[in-house]
């Protein structure tokens, strides 16, 4: 069984080795998420992350004010859903918890094994600030202890784990069955309101074996300086979320316990080696120059590397992005010193010819270093 995760980020940095490397040490086996295209490092941390092939990064930046959620989700099923057994799509704010000790894979086994069952419905429980006002040191998982209780209505939301065969298209929290049936972890059915097949919410609410742990709001500071006005994904990016939002989200009436300190631990360690794999194999903010010749439809250049560096070059050109990796020896810049790896040029084959008027910007990837455009 590959299980997966579908997401879609935007200015999420602080939190990102976190949430795959908790989902990693729970039995993930890989990520797929859309990049929404950030102003806070969070895109070049995806490039790299996607170069060393722990995600795969899907380029998808917002079309006017389109909520770009559910397009991004649906692509991903689409081109990648056939890789995988069972996907999940959840947020950057969702962990996804099991009790009993049981690792993912043991939760899931009965409902991946349900022939008629497509879609699981996984019930949020909705975390509380704890009282913070400032981002605290640690873990998110670590320092947010305090939750919401079980009947607190906004935990009749689910979020869904799906067999990507089974299903037509996705919503934001539920989705649209082409066979079969949604059930809960206890392989009920009927579970939404009115008997309908696929809803955002369910009648009760379950967090037996497997739920998701929502930190909607975290500190004050995070929530109202980092969340409240960079939008929705799944509508407008002028939506605030304010006061109202925060106080209604921010509940703190039980302690919680769902996380062992072997978890913790492991997650914490398995941060520490995807950092350690960024840094000494990707491109991720490599502060270096280049150069990116265009011609008709061809694109080629280099790039001031160093020996062994493998870096590719993202070149986007009216929002869409190309990629290309440093993979041909250019002896002509080795000579004149402007870089110590002879294979450090790139080159592509584009559908169409580039313009006058075309916007073309050349990164290398998983980095802010800019690569100087000449146009022939």
């Amino acid at each position: 069984m590959k299980i997966a995760i579908a997401a879609i980020f935007k200015n999420e940095f602080s939190y990102i080795l976190e949430w795959i490397s908790y989902h990693l040490e729970i039995g993930v086996d890989h990520f797929y998420i859309a990049d929404n295209v950030s102003d806070d490092g969070t895109s070049q941390l995806l490039e790299a992350l996607d170069d060393i092939g722990i995600i795969t990064r899907i380029h998808f930046p917002r079309v006017r004010d389109v909520g770009p959620q559910v397009p991004a989700y649906n692509k991903i099923l689409k081109q990648y859903g056939s890789e995988v057994d069972l996907m999940a799509f959840i947020d950057a704010d969702e962990f996804i918890v099991t009790n009993d000790n049981l690792s993912l894979k043991d939760v899931l086994k009965n409902f991946y094994s349900s022939n008629n069952s497509s879609a699981l419905a996984v019930n949020w429980k909705v975390i509380g600030s704890s009282g913070f006002i400032t981002k605290p040191q640690g873990l998110v998982i670590e320092n947010y202890v305090n939750s919401s209780c079980l009947e607190y209505a906004n935990n009749h939301h689910i979020k869904s784990i799906i067999k990507p065969s089974k299903i037509e298209k996705l919503s934001v929290h539920d989705c649209t069955l082409k066979s079969g049936e949604f059930v809960n972890i206890k392989g009920e059915q009927d579970i939404f309101p009115e008997k309908k097949r696929n809803f955002a919410k369910t009648n009760k609410i379950i967090h037996e074996h497997i739920f998701i742990n929502h930190y909607v709001t975290k500190s004050k500071m995070e929530h109202f300086i980092d969340k409240a006005n960079k939008g929705s994904a799944a509508g407008s990016k002028t939506r605030k979320k304010g006061i109202e939002y925060f106080n209604e989200h921010d509940r703190n009436e039980k302690v919680v316990t769902d996380f062992s300190d072997s978890i913790l631990n492991l997650t914490k360690k398995r941060m520490k080696i995807i950092e350690n794999e960024l840094f000494s194999h990707s491109g991720f903010m490599k502060l270096t120059n280049g150069v990116c010749d265009i011609e008709g439809n061809k694109v080629k250049g280099w790039i001031n590397l160093n020996p062994g560096d493998k870096i590719k070059v993202k070149v986007i050109i009216n929002g869409i992005e190309h990629l290309a990796q440093c993979n041909i020896n250019r002896s002509d810049v080795l000579r004149k010193g402007l870089t110590l790896e002879i294979c450090c040029g790139f080159s592509m084959s584009l559908n169409v010819d580039v313009s006058a008027d075309d916007d073309v910007h050349a990164y290398v990837f998983g980095s802010v270093s800019q690569l100087k455009i000449n146009r022939h």
